[in-house]
């Protein structure tokens, strides 16, 4: 079925996209308004890690660490997916700027930098056993788009 390791290893990659895609992304389609769907993509990140789908805990971040020096096709894959995830946020507070709901001194990439940053740090703590900085990443991934939406 599979020609080499190197096309399992893609095909396990891409199953496990389409895992996040229905278990992070696909649930947060129903918020209609940008701020709140922002927040549901990173409460999903956080749930998804929790509720173990992957005992690695996120399947992206695992692989990332996994391949960030080993350059090729795989290495191509996992930051294609890496970067339609921070473009999916990045547009999302875009929105939620045009919208009013975020405040439109907040710098985009830096948002995302953050945001991103606090799941990594909560996946390696997660698998490690620190619940107490999982949970700190997640609140204050939170408190952090809280601190950004634009005032009443």
């Amino acid at each position: 079925m599979f020609g080499d390791k190197e096309a399992l290893q893609l095909a396990t990659l891409n199953a496990a996209v389409e895992v996040f895609r229905t278990k992070v992304i696909a649930p947060s389609t129903d918020e209609m308004e940008p701020v709140k769907r922002l927040q549901a993509l990173c409460d999903n990140w956080y749930d998804y890690v929790r509720q173990r789908v992957f005992p690695g805990g996120c399947m992206l971040y695992g692989t990332l660490s996994e391949y960030r020096a080993k350059p090729g096709t795989i290495q191509d894959q996992v930051n294609h997916h890496r970067h339609a995830w921070t473009k999916l946020l990045s547009l999302t507070v875009k929105q939620a700027q045009q919208r009013c709901q975020i405040r439109l001194e907040i710098e985009v990439d830096q948002m995302i930098f953050e945001l991103t940053s606090f799941q990594a740090a909560a996946n390696i703590a997660f698998i490690l056993g620190d619940q107490s900085t999982f949970w700190r990443a997640h609140r204050t991934s939170r408190e952090r788009i809280a601190d950004s939406i634009s005032g009443p």
